[in-house]
């Protein structure tokens, strides 16, 4: 008869213990999908997807050994600006090697590029039309 209760005792624990188990995944599911990304984030992605920054990452990488990749300076929107300003580039041991920066909207998420040489920002492929004919 002790066994039995024992038994008993046992089961219903396990049970118990299955379906807090089966609620918590539950909820920590619905927490996951909850999470939303930064406007930080988004515009950074924008960057990461362009041509160039993975060009002047493969050059980091080259130049380094593969022991570095492309660096960033994100500045978000603030009084001064309204966009976010993403400088991409080598971070060295005394300075940071500016490359590129690029100019990100944060509604659009469109990016626009620093031009150096024209002194001017335009919408990147106006910037690669410039490069086409440097």
């Amino acid at each position: 008869m002790k066994t039995f209760y024992y038994l008993s005792i046992f089961i219903f624990l396990s049970i118990t213990a299955c379906k807090n188990s089966s609620d918590s995944e539950n909820s920590s599911d619905s927490s996951v999908q909850s999470v939303e990304r930064s406007d930080e984030d988004k515009a950074l992605d924008a960057v990461i997807k362009l041509q160039e920054f993975k060009d002047v990452n493969e050059q980091i990488k080259a130049i380094t050994n593969g022991k570095q990749e492309a660096t960033f300076i994100i500045n978000a929107p603030s009084e001064d600006h309204s966009e976010y300003y993403i400088q991409v580039g080598y971070n060295q041991e005394q300075w940071f090697e500016n490359m590129y920066i690029f100019i990100v909207d944060p509604k659009t998420f469109d990016v626009s590029i620093e031009d150096l040489i024209e002194g001017d920002v335009v919408p990147i492929e106006t910037w690669r039309q410039r490069e086409e004919r440097r």
